[in-house]
């Protein structure tokens, strides 16, 4: 998740993503050149497989939408994959 911030030149820039995540580890690269990461969200236990927003919009911009939240959110079915539990 992401929480905006307004720049001085009034434009939205968000913060990094992983600010709510902890043990993130890049495990491949996806064929687009973004990477794929082993991650926990910090109130969770449970590890994840999945992407960064940041990195994917550089890549693929269409998979990424800004919600009415201020948060990133990936289209995983248009990378071609989906976030799912790290196996342990």
């Amino acid at each position: 998740m992401l929480v905006l911030m307004v720049t001085a030149l009034n434009a939205v820039s968000p913060k990094v993503s992983t600010r709510l995540k902890t043990d993130v580890t890049r495990v491949a690269v996806h064929p687009a050149g973004f990477g794929i990461y082993r991650f926990r969200y910090l109130w969770s236990d449970v590890s994840h497989i999945g992407v960064m927003a940041q990195e994917v919009r550089e890549r693929v911009p269409e998979a990424v939408v800004c919600d009415n939240d201020g948060f990133l959110r990936v289209d995983y079915a248009a990378i071609g994959m989906q976030m799912d539990r790290y196996p342990a």
